[in-house]
């Protein structure tokens, strides 16, 4: 997470401090769970899955940033690009660029590094997972819609963030925001504009072609 945050990136989620009590307790709530599941479903329907999406950026004592960005999913396979970084997986290898820097790693798909937040297939597994505590914290009402609030906990109190927001439409289960708050004081908000479904994909839109990106330097980093 911290090779993402320093790339002036990031994803998603967050909650009410007078609800935090609730997931300091082992607690996976029955009825997060179920509304996780449907999310979930619904995107495993879908052949691939393009968002469109916007990332805010606030760091302690700095302006906040707002970058446009773009997700593309098939399977296991996803591709994110945003105003500064890039990041690609074909399910085995996960290439991230920093289109600043100009620097980039490559990575094992799946290794806990921090990018598998950007695919939503393993965000949404996070409820088949030990890792963290969630429970819907909110529910509310929003441009005529019922809204859920999840907030999710990681158990591991050396993350770089200490919880996790998702919004999410209560009857549809369509997901409109997502915010990480890190330790630090920063934090990353993902604001999701449009997704369309089952569109044709390319199997090259997935894979690293270094001739894209001539002048940045790729460390391999993989065992």
């Amino acid at each position: 997470m911290k090779m993402i945050k320093t790339s002036s990136l990031l994803l998603l989620f967050a909650l009410c401090v007078g609800s935090f009590n609730l997931l300091a307790q082992d607690v996976k709530d029955p009825e997060a769970v179920k509304l996780l599941k449907k999310i979930k479903h619904d995107f495993d329907a879908a052949s691939t899955m393009e968002i469109t999406f916007d990332l805010d950026m606030t760091y302690p004592g700095e302006e906040s940033r707002t970058q446009n960005g773009k997700l593309k999913q098939k399977g296991e396979k996803y591709h994110v690009q945003t105003d500064d970084f890039v990041i690609i997986s074909d399910g085995k290898t996960l290439w991230f660029i920093n289109k600043v820097n100009k620097e980039g790693q490559i990575n094992n798909a799946g290794e806990d590094d921090g990018f598998s937040l950007f695919s939503p297939i393993e965000l949404l597994k996070i409820y088949e997972r030990d890792d963290h505590n969630f429970a819907i914290t909110n529910k509310y009402t929003e441009r005529g819609k019922s809204m859920s609030e999840i907030e999710f906990t990681p158990l591991d109190k050396m993350a770089d963030y200490f919880k996790a927001r998702l919004k999410v439409a209560s009857a549809s289960g369509a997901i409109s925001e997502v915010i990480f708050f890190y330790r630090d004081g920063s934090r990353l908000t993902l604001s999701i504009k449009e997704i369309a479904k089952n569109k044709a994909l390319s199997d090259d839109v997935f894979s690293f072609n270094a001739s894209k990106f001539p002048d940045v330097y790729m460390e391999d980093l993989r065992m």
